[in-house]
């Protein structure tokens, strides 16, 4: 259940960050995302992987995977209790030189990592797998499974997303007692903007 709450609380945390302007929606379709993403990591089992990425790093850590991650950004959390792991910069600017010395056999990337620093990467024959950010809870879901897979944690990412899902649609079917309310949300000043359909924000809302 604990686990279950945490993706959960993951989805809360990148609905913030889309306020916040960190997370930008993208335009491809969900399946098309997910199919990209799986295709990179299909038949795939790391032991050691560097992330680039802060939720990333949260969805190792949930699937019990933190002992095959050697190397972190400076903006990722490590839990409390846990063993430290090698900064290797930031999600922007990362140090080439100290991820090859790691040894990875993959890096996992983000959508702001830069292009000519995972071409670096790669001349360097190392694995380097992008995940563009989720926007919707299948996305989500779509993401950790496919980090499940590439971890030797399938089972435990199935299990995990079931149980969410079942909370999630626990929380909509309570939210439906409520009266609907009209909602702006504005998460840009020049020029104004609100959230688009299909994002966290929106699913927040419809969910309320």
């Amino acid at each position: 259940m604990k686990r279950a709450f945490f993706l959960v609380f993951l989805f809360c945390i990148l609905a913030g960050e889309a306020l916040s302007g960190i997370v930008k929606p993208e335009t491809k379709d969900s399946h098309q995302i997910l199919e990209k993403d799986s295709h990179q990591l299909e038949g795939k089992n790391f032991h050691r992987v560097v992330s680039l990425g802060p939720l990333i790093t949260d969805m190792i850590y949930l699937l019990e995977a933190d002992q095959r991650l050697s190397g972190v950004t400076s903006y990722c959390i490590i839990p409390e209790g846990k063993e430290k792991k090698q900064i290797i910069g930031t999600v922007i600017h990362m140090n080439i030189e100290k991820i090859v010395s790691l040894k990875p056999d993959a890096v996992f990337a983000s959508t702001l990592t830069r292009a000519k620093q995972m071409e670096a990467l790669k001349k360097q024959g190392i694995n380097v797998i992008k995940f563009h950010n989720p926007v919707n809870f299948e996305e989500i879901c779509a993401m950790f499974l496919s980090l499940g897979n590439s971890l030797g944690k399938r089972e435990l990412a199935l299990d995990i997303i079931n149980k969410t899902s079942a909370q999630v649609k626990d929380i909509e079917k309570k939210a439906q007692r409520f009266e609907k309310r009209k909602v702006f949300i504005q998460i840009g000043i020049k020029p104004i903007r609100t959230s688009e359909r299909g994002t966290f924000i929106s699913n927040y809302i419809l969910a309320e």
